[in-house]
């Protein structure tokens, strides 16, 4: 049968992209010895605007209908993606927070990954609006994330998530 899942933990798959085993047969440069290696990805510094590509093309043009969870809030520290110089850092080598907060998405509504449609929900004072090409609504309670929720996997799905670092507790 199918073992695709129906959903995935953006939190999941950024831990599974920071960390992945090359191919086997790898050849050591210096040493020559044939063995496996592991490539693992850190944030030395951390950006303010954090931005996170669902990249849901498939290679026959379709698209990946897999729902994303993902919140309102981010915290990379948990997640083995921040460089440990014992704290963690901003772009001035400044120590800065780990945590980011959603302020926007663009989602992508269409069976294939070449046709369909683009929009976007913008967190405009404390509340979250959609903006569909020249228009511009509240949207109607509803967040990116239950959004993301509802929809069937042809339906809107996210392709961009926007998030903004917070400021240190102690700032």
């Amino acid at each position: 049968g199918d073992s695709t899942p129906s959903k995935v933990a953006l939190k999941e798959l950024l831990k599974r992209n920071a960390e992945r085993s090359d191919a086997q047969g790898y050849v050591c440069p210096s040493c020559k010895e044939v063995g496996t290696s592991l490539r693992t990805t850190r944030f030395l510094r951390l950006p303010s605007v954090l931005v996170v590509h669902l990249n849901r093309a498939q290679p026959d043009s379709s698209r990946c209908g897999i729902t994303i969870e993902f919140e309102a809030e981010l915290d990379l520290s948990g997640m083995n993606l921040v460089a440990d110089f014992g704290r963690p850092l901003d772009r001035e080598m400044d120590p800065c927070n780990t945590r980011y907060r959603l302020f926007g998405a663009v989602f992508h509504r269409g069976k294939t990954a070449r046709s369909g449609h683009y929009f976007a929900y913008v967190l405009w004072k404390g509340a979250w609006a959609c903006v569909d090409d020249n228009h511009v609504k509240q949207a109607c309670k509803t967040s990116p994330m239950q959004l993301e929720q509802q929809e069937s996997p042809t339906g809107a799905k996210a392709v961009l998530l926007f998030y903004t670092r917070l400021p240190r507790p102690d700032d």
